[in-house]
């Protein structure tokens, strides 16, 4: 099977388990986007990406996943499509437990496992597995605030290492304003992507074009900024660009 065609197929499985009827979970939240952005330092400098993205609760947790399918617009690497993405599952202390867990802000406590995967390099694709403990925070505007504490084991080295993970969404919607905020930082320590620590730094603004029609963040327009320190682990390898991104909620 070519990578064009694996790309395909990826993305079609994403998009159908995204659409899964919400019978099977307590909630769901699924988007898909598109992004494009100019001045990558490796490989094609200009990329369009379609990203589907999907989360859900059911009875003993949550679960998340995004696949990126990234079109280089200069075949400077031999080839044109790479497809990226993540999964992670949640198990959460409360809902197991029964019990309420509330100390402070943190209203929940969980066990974590992830993986992370891409089609390139060809010979050797990227694998990565995580796991760890997630905090979850009850915090004023924000729809969601996590934090993860992960062990990172890259199935290529002979190391290990940890990734320390923020991700947010937070509405201005209750104070009129039609904005949202949202985004994710990951530290990955040295060992982990490469021989050097790494930053990757992805926030969005967003404007609720959709509350004008009467489908609140339904349909968002923005700007993602992303930042990366000591890319894939390469000392003093950094790149910083902004992507123009729409989104679309279903």
């Amino acid at each position: 099977m070519t990578t064009i065609n694996k790309i395909n197929v990826c993305l079609a499985l994403s998009l159908s388990l995204a659409s899964l009827p919400s019978l099977a979970f307590d909630w769901t939240s699924s988007n898909i986007q598109y992004l494009h952005g100019s001045g990558y330092l490796l490989g094609a400098k200009d990329r369009d990406i379609i990203t589907v993205e999907h989360s859900d609760g059911w009875k003993y947790g949550q679960n998340f996943f995004f696949i990126d399918t990234i079109y280089h617009e200069q075949n400077t690497n031999g080839y044109q499509f790479e497809a990226y993405g993540e999964i992670y599952s949640y198990l959460s202390a409360s809902k197991i437990t029964g019990l309420p867990i509330k100390v402070g802000p943190i209203k929940d406590i969980g066990l974590t496992l992830g993986l992370n995967a891409g089609s390139q390099p060809s010979q050797t694709p990227f694998r990565a597995y995580l796991s760890g403990a997630s905090l979850q925070f009850d915090l004023p505007l924000f729809k969601y605030l996590q934090l993860d504490f992960l062990a990172y084991k890259n199935e290529y080295l002979n190391t290990a290492s940890f990734q320390l993970t923020p991700s947010w969404e937070l509405s201005l919607d209750n104070l009129g304003l039609p904005i949202v905020f949202r985004g994710f930082m990951d530290y990955i320590s040295a060992g982990g992507a490469g021989p050097a620590w790494t930053v990757l730094f992805q926030p969005q603004i967003l404007l609720d074009v959709g509350r004008y029609y009467g489908h609140k963040q339904q349909l968002m327009l923005g700007i993602e900024y992303q930042y990366w320190h000591n890319k894939f682990g390469l000392m003093n390898f950094d790149e910083s660009l902004p992507q123009s991104v729409v989104i679309f909620r279903f």
